[in-house]
C-alpha cells in the first residue's frame, strides 16, 4: 500500500509536471523525499498526495509491464472438432496458468472432454481439451469455474496466480470480445468495487462484453486475480470469479469432470502472494480543452474545435450524426449556425466554420502525439462544458473494413481445413439464392489474391455483384452472387447491449484508430482525445460497443486537415 505524506503545493501544476517528467525509479523516489523535505520547511497549504514507497512507477509502466509478462498467456478460444477440423461453437476467452498448459475458463463456455481450439496473441494456435468444472446451479451457472489443458507438450507461456485482492484495488483485463473479430485482445482497467458479492463473484470495472468470458482479470503485477463470468447492464458492475476459488479446488481441476457440489478443498490453498505493485495512478483530469457542443436533426453531439481566430472558427464533427443545419450551442446557450466546408465519408468527419472568431480553445496548436499508441496508456476525452472521461489506449492502431456497413453474403462462415467454410445459410439470404451449399469452402473473390475471405469480403457493399472461386467436394467451381442489404440485427436484452448510450450508428470503415474503454456515449462521439501528457491524440469517432471506443489517430486528423485550403 501507498504510505502517505502531506505536502504543501503552492505550485501545483509545476509540481505534476515534474513528477511525469521522473522515470527512472531512484530518482523519482529521491525527488520524493527531497520535495516532501521542502514542502514540510516551507509550510505550504497541505494536499495529500501518494508516495509509491518501493514500487515508484507510474500506472502505465505498471499495466505495460504487466502485458509484457502475462498478455502471451491470454487466448482466444472456441470448440473445435479436431476429425471434421470445424469450429463448432462461438468464441470466449481463456488464460494459460501453467507451463504445462493449464488454462483458467468459464464453466458456462466450456465441458470436460471437449476439445477446444486456442489461439495465442501471435496467432499460434494448439488444441486443449475441457477438464475439471464447477456447476452447483445449472440454471445460473455458479460458480462458473472451469479448466481446460493442452494437448500438446510445454512449456507453454503463463500467467501467474494470484491471491485475494481488496476494495479500491487497480485491476486490468485482457481478453477477445466477439464484437470487435480482432485476433488480438482488448486491455480494459477499472478497480476493483467488491472483491465478493452476494454468489462471491470478484465484482470490478473492466467492462465486459460477449466473448470475454474466461478471460482473466489481472492485478498490477500482472497476477491473475479472477476469471470473466458476466456483466449487468451498468458497464461498472464485471463479474469476476475470484483467482482463489480456483486455487481452492485445483487438485479436482486438474482432473476431467464435472461436479455438482464443491469438491474437497485442498490444504494450504491459501498460502499469501507478495502483494502487487501500487503503482503512481494518473490524475483524475487534466487541463485539457477543444471540445464544442453540436446541434444537428434535433439532437446533441460532440465536436473538436480546430482553430479559432480572425479569419473565422473551424471545427470538426462526426459527419454521419450531422446534417446540413448544424449549430454550434456557445455559453449562455446561444446558438451559432455553422456552414459545411468540407467532408471526409472515408473517416466519418466533416469540417464546419463560422465566419466569426468565437474565441474557443483550439487543438490546432496544442501539443500533439502523433506517435502509435502502445496498450496501457491513460487517455482523456474533452466534453462540452468542462467535463472529462477517463479510459485507458486498448489496442495498438489498425485499420477497420466497413463491415457492418458491407454487402450480405447470407451465410455463417467458419475456418475449415485452412479454409473458410459455410455452415449454414440464409435461406432467403444471397448466397442461398445463388445456389451455395453447407460445406462449400471459399477461396477469392472476383479471381484476386485472397488475404482471408472474410476479410476480402467486407470490402463489397450492398448491390455489387462479386465472382466467388470455391472448393465442393474435389471440384474446383466459380459462382456469381449480388451482395444484399445487411439485416437489421434484432434488439438483444443481454446486459452487454443495455449500456447508457448505445452504440454509434456509424462505427466502423475508419483508417488508422484504436480501442480504449473509454465510456463515451454515442452523443459524445467527435470530441477530442488526449494523452496523459495533454497532448492532443486523436478523436473519439465512435462508440463500438460495450467495451470499445473508437479512437481515430491524431495523424489522420492532421493529414486531411493539410489537404483543405483554409
Amino acid at each position: 500500500m501507498y504510505k502517505h505524506i502531506q505536502f504543501v503545493v503552492r505550485y501545483k501544476n509545476i509540481f505534476v509536471q515534474a513528477v511525469r517528467m521522473v522515470q527512472v525509479r531512484a530518482l523519482y523516489s529521491m525527488f520524493l523525499k527531497k520535495a516532501a523535505l521542502l514542502a514540510t520547511t516551507l509550510g505550504w497549504m497541505t494536499v495529500c498526495l501518494p508516495v509509491a514507497g518501493q514500487d515508484g512507477i507510474s500506472a502505465t509502466t505498471a499495466v505495460q509491464q504487466a502485458i509484457l509478462t502475462s498478455g502471451r498467456a491470454v487466448v482466444k478460444v472456441f470448440a473445435f472438432d479436431t476429425v471434421q477440423q470445424v469450429q463448432t461453437g462461438g468464441p470466449f476467452s481463456a488464460v494459460v496458468v501453467s507451463a504445462d498448459g493449464f488454462l483458467l475458463t468459464a464453466a458456462h463456455a466450456s465441458r470436460p472432454g471437449h476439445t477446444y481450439l486456442v489461439t495465442f496473441p501471435g496467432g499460434k494456435t494448439a488444441v486443449a481439451v475441457g477438464m475439471g468444472r464447477i456447476d452447483t446451479d445449472e440454471k445460473e451457472t455458479l460458480p462458473d469455474i472451469a479448466t481446460m489443458k493442452l494437448l500438446a507438450a510445454g512449456p507453454w507461456p503463463f500467467a501467474e496466480m494470484g491471491t485475494a485482492v481488496g476494495k479500491g484495488d487497480a485491476c486490468m483485463m485482457l481478453a477477445y470480445p466477439e464484437s470487435t473479430g480482432l485476433p488480438f485482445p482488448t486491455l480494459r482497467f477499472g478497480f476493483v468495487t467488491d472483491p465478493a458479492d452476494g454468489h462471491g463473484f470478484l465484482v470490478s470495472g473492466c467492462t465486459m462484453e460477449v466473448g470475454d468470458s474466461g478471460g482473466p482479470v489481472f492485478d498490477m503485477s500482472g497476477r491473475v486475480i479472477g476469471v470473466n463470468s458476466r456483466c449487468q447492464a451498468a458497464e461498472a458492475r464485471n463479474h469476476h470469479v475470484p483467482v482463489t476459488e480456483y486455487r481452492k479446488y485445483w487438485s479436482s481441476l486438474t482432473r476431467q469432470a464435472n461436479y455438482r457440489q464443491y469438491p474437497q478443498p485442498d490444504s494450504g490453498w491459501d498460502l499469501p502472494a507478495p502483494p502487487a505493485i501500487v503503482p503512481l495512478l494518473p490524475p483524475g483530469a487534466l487541463v485539457i480543452q477543444g471540445a464544442a457542443l453540436l446541434v444537428s436533426k434535433g439532437k446533441t453531439t460532440g465536436g473538436t474545435v480546430w482553430r479559432s481566430c480572425k479569419r473565422g472558427t473551424f471545427i470538426i464533427g462526426k459527419l454521419s450524426d450531422l446534417g446540413d443545419t448544424v449549430w454550434l450551442k456557445a455559453a449562455g446557450g446561444k446558438g451559432v449556425r455553422l456552414k459545411v466546408v468540407a467532408r471526409n465519408p472515408g473517416n466519418d468527419l466533416v469540417l464546419l466554420y463560422s465566419g466569426k472568431d468565437l474565441r474557443l480553445p483550439g487543438v490546432e496548436n496544442l501539443l500533439r502525439n502523433l506517435e502509435e499508441p502502445a496498450p496501457g496508456g491513460f487517455l482523456f476525452a474533452a466534453l462540452p462544458g468542462g467535463k472529462q472521461k477517463r479510459g485507458i489506449t486498448g489496442t495498438g492502431t489498425f485499420d477497420m473494413p466497413p463491415r457492418l456497413g458491407s454487402g450480405y453474403f447470407g451465410a455463417k462462415l467458419v475456418d475449415k481445413n485452412t479454409a473458410v467454410a459455410i455452415a449454414f445459410l440464409d435461406p432467403e439470404g444471397p448466397a442461398a439464392r445463388s445456389g451455395f451449399l453447407p460445406d462449400d469452402q471459399l477461396l477469392r473473390i472476383n479471381g484476386l489474391p485472397s488475404t482471408g475471405f472474410i476479410n476480402d469480403l467486407q470490402h463489397y457493399q450492398p448491390h455489387q455483384t462479386i465472382t466467388v472461386t470455391f472448393q465442393r467436394g474435389d471440384s474446383l467451381l466459380r459462382q456469381s452472387v449480388t451482395l444484399a442489404q445487411r439485416p437489421e440485427a434484432p434488439a438483444s436484452n443481454h446486459p452487454a447491449e443495455m449500456y447508457e448510450g448505445g452504440k454509434s450508428a456509424r462505427r466502423d470503415g475508419f483508417t488508422k484508430v484504436w480501442f480504449s474503454d473509454m465510456h463515451i456515449s454515442s452523443t459524445e462521439c467527435g470530441s477530442p482525445v488526449f494523452d496523459d501528457q495533454a497532448r492532443f491524440c486523436g478523436i473519439a469517432i465512435a462508440r463500438y460497443s460495450r467495451t470499445a471506443t473508437v479512437i481515430l489517430h491524431a495523424t489522420e486528423i492532421v493529414r486531411w486537415m493539410g489537404s483543405l485550403s483554409l
